[in-house]
């Protein structure tokens, strides 16, 4: 008697990988859009640095993104305002529900 047997473990490791970085990508998208909209307002300086950093792990291979907001003053003005806090605690409770719907 002969068993034959194949191993899917890669695909499925790559896919889940793609869909894992897909849905970072999808929620950093969110709260970037949502915390422009809650950035305070002086000159427009701080709110046009906003921007999504996109980093390849080397070491993983995996891909992380980043909301950043790139001025002199952007550290003071969230933590006076919580801006992107706000943002990223809104839209941090439905990143579970992302990223299980790309795993599906």
């Amino acid at each position: 008697m002969s068993v034959d047997t194949q191993w899917y473990g890669d695909d499925v490791l790559r896919d889940t990988i793609l869909a894992t970085e897909k849905a970072a990508e999808t929620v950093a998208e969110r709260v970037l859009a949502q915390s422009q909209s809650l950035c305070p307002v002086d000159t427009g300086e701080l709110k046009r640095s906003g921007k999504l950093l996109r980093a390849k792990m080397t070491s993983t291979d995996t891909q992380s993104v980043y909301v950043r907001y790139n001025t002199d003053y952007a550290f003071y003005v969230e933590v006076d305002t919580a801006f992107l806090r706000r943002a990223l605690k809104k839209h941090g409770r439905v990143a579970e529900k992302e990223y299980q719907g790309k795993l599906d």
